[in-house]
């Protein structure tokens, strides 16, 4: 079986996604854990974090590798602000989840953000993923909907002889 020449896998990317997923799961437990806390104070630290180190990141790679650029022309600048807006908005709404349900359930709620990625992916850009990834997807979204479903199942399996 020959590899695909089209598809090239970056070592560095990879790690960085999986960095992220485990500073996002510490993230959830430790929101979940300050749940007394106001959702928007904790929304507020982090932006304010955010800016502090990605300013600083960013004046620091400017100086060094001379190639951090803001957007250029006013169709970047929008998306950059809808990037913001649907991050901040996304935060907003996950410290509140995490005030009203556990941190498991979140967690594999939020994981619904692959199957919407697929979505618009696929209707709105036009790139069709492989069919693993397809498949990948389908069993994210069954796993959620069985969360959802929880309450259901259990009573149901209980009237089972």
């Amino acid at each position: 079986m020959t590899a695909d020449p089209a598809r090239e896998y970056d070592l560095i990317g990879y790690m960085c996604a999986i960095t992220a997923t485990v500073f996002t799961a510490l993230n959830i437990v430790v929101m979940r854990k300050c749940k007394e806390v106001h959702f928007s104070v904790l929304v507020l630290n982090l932006s304010i974090w955010a800016f502090v180190i990605s300013g600083s990141l960013s004046a620091y790679l400017g100086h060094i590798l001379g190639d951090v650029r803001l957007p250029d022309g006013w169709l970047q600048w929008v998306l950059v602000m809808f990037v913001a807006i649907c991050g901040l908005s996304g935060q907003m709404l996950v410290a509140k989840a995490l005030t009203l349900e556990g941190a498991g359930k979140v967690a594999v709620t939020r994981s619904l953000d692959m199957v919407l990625a697929f979505l618009i992916q696929v209707f709105i850009f036009g790139d069709v993923p492989d069919w693993l990834s397809i498949l990948g997807a389908v069993f994210v979204l069954i796993c959620v909907m069985g969360m959802g479903l929880e309450a259901q199942i259990h009573r149901a399996s209980a009237q089972i002889p």
